[in-house]
């Protein structure tokens, strides 16, 4: 009678002990596979980091993190996903890298930081593989994306051997879109100023900039408000060209001078050679108030120069107001 207690009380409990059981035993097994999920994404970082150290990407390293990063196949994670995307761009495979991405979901802002934090370290081929995954993968920020592509493409337009084929072609392709121009941003369409540096000999309150929707060529433009500084300001873009080079500059522009003080120094250009940075103008507007016009002027870069090229549609101080819309850069000869 007690064992047939017994075993009634087995057949009563066992169901419910069973369960518990194997509830905790997946418990343990997802915290588990989590773990070694984990660890072995950080190992894979680890040996990542130690492949790129060296010139020469260490081959064996980046298959250690590519295991390492594709340990667990059915759980793989977007930390995975972007490792082994990552591993496929240091393997000179910039597509496959962006087809990783897209099959992880991997964020586009995550691409996006990467491209520019691999652009601080100047690794413009790095950077740019990241940007134009970005770009390809992000709806909302593929237009700045795109600009920093761009900037990317300006740094390397005199030596573009540098980037893969596949990098080569993009920029081509970025600068074919733009009918030739090698300025980014040049409209302000999207209302920002991604792509412009500030030129801060003065103050930096003494430069206000802000997006006029209602004038342009066509609008919107920018219009700077200089507050009376003793040092001339203005919006840049630099650019990579051979020396010998020749190109074409050109903007729309509209003055307003606040005092007789104000001066102008429309399309100046800056470049470097024998350790100086000799720049010229167009021409300078002293006092002077204008409705919209466009200036243009050629340059040839001298052949001893070392081929970075400073542009700023303007160069003013003083008290006054300048717009700007449509800068264009675009290279009319260059040295065979």
């Amino acid at each position: 009678m007690a064992l047939q207690m017994s075993n009634q009380g087995m057949k009563k409990f066992s169901v419910p002990v069973l369960l518990v059981a194997i509830f905790a035993g997946s418990i343990v097994t997802v915290a588990t596979t989590e773990f070694y999920s984990t660890l072995s994404v950080n190992l894979g970082w680890v040996n990542l980091a130690k492949a790129v150290m060296h010139n020469q990407p260490k081959q064996e390293l980046l298959e250690q993190a590519k295991t390492q990063f594709n340990l667990i196949e059915y759980n793989l994670s977007e930390a995975s996903y972007r490792g082994l995307g990552t591993v496929e761009l240091w393997n000179h495979q910039p597509n496959a890298a962006v087809e990783m991405w897209r099959a992880g979901d991997v964020s586009a802002d995550w691409l996006l930081a990467m491209g520019k934090t691999r652009y601080a370290a100047d690794d413009l081929n790095g950077a740019l593989t990241y940007l134009m995954g970005a770009e390809a993968l992000a709806e909302d920020r593929s237009d700045e994306a795109r600009i920093y592509a761009g900037i990317v493409c300006q740094r390397t337009y005199a030596n573009p051997h540098i980037l893969s084929e596949d990098a080569q072609e993009y920029c081509r392709r970025f600068f074919s879109r733009q009918s030739g121009n090698l300025i980014v941003n040049g409209s302000f369409e999207s209302s920002s100023v991604s792509g412009w540096q500030l030129s801060l000999s003065g103050q930096k309150e003494n430069l206000i900039y802000e997006f006029d929707h209602d004038r342009g060529q066509p609008a919107p433009s920018i219009v700077m408000s200089f507050r009376n500084s003793q040092h001339s300001m203005g919006l840049l873009q630099w650019i990579n060209l051979l020396p010998g080079t020749t190109i074409r500059f050109g903007a729309w522009l509209r003055v307003e001078a606040s005092t007789p003080e104000f001066e102008a120094r429309v399309l100046h250009i800056q470049y470097q050679r024998r350790g100086k940075s000799p720049g010229n103008s167009l021409l300078t507007m002293s006092n002077n108030t204008t409705e919209w016009t466009y200036f243009e002027r050629e340059f040839r870069l001298p052949d001893d120069a070392d081929g970075r090229v400073t542009l700023l549609p303007v160069l003013a101080k003083g008290e006054g107001k300048v717009w700007i819309d449509e800068v264009t850069v675009t290279v009319v000869d260059k040295p065979q």
